[in-house]
């Protein structure tokens, strides 16, 4: 008898884990997609810029920025655009709201190049 309970509880111990195995797939897919369009965004944005399609780009920028205002990748393709268009004051407003976020390397050089 107890081994019967001993069974049962082991099978929905497996339907458990097997449900959260398939949860933790099914959410890493659709990151794997987010991530993939992320990219895909910052590369037309990058193109955008190349091309000197300037106020298209910086107005998308900010749309991501105010949306994720986290997000460093726009703004260093942001500073970029700035530096196209020999803004230096806004460059560095954008490169110290973007150091209040997140300290990182890449924005510090950014800023002293500006410098």
């Amino acid at each position: 008898m107890f081994r019967r309970y001993e069974r049962k509880f082991l099978d929905y111990q497996v339907k458990t884990m097997e449900k959260h195995v398939e949860e933790v797939n099914e959410l890493y897919m659709t990151m794997r997609g987010r991530r993939h369009d992320y990219h895909n965004h910052l590369q037309k944005l990058l193109a955008h810029i190349e091309t000197g399609q300037l106020e298209e780009a910086k107005e998308y920028l900010l749309k991501t920025i105010e949306y994720n205002p986290n997000d460093t990748e726009a703004y260093k393709l942001l500073v970029k655009i700035y530096i196209k268009q020999n803004e230096a004051d806004e460059i560095i407003e954008i490169l110290n709201t973007a150091l209040e976020k997140d300290s990182n390397g890449d924005l510090y050089y950014c800023l002293a190049r500006v410098y």
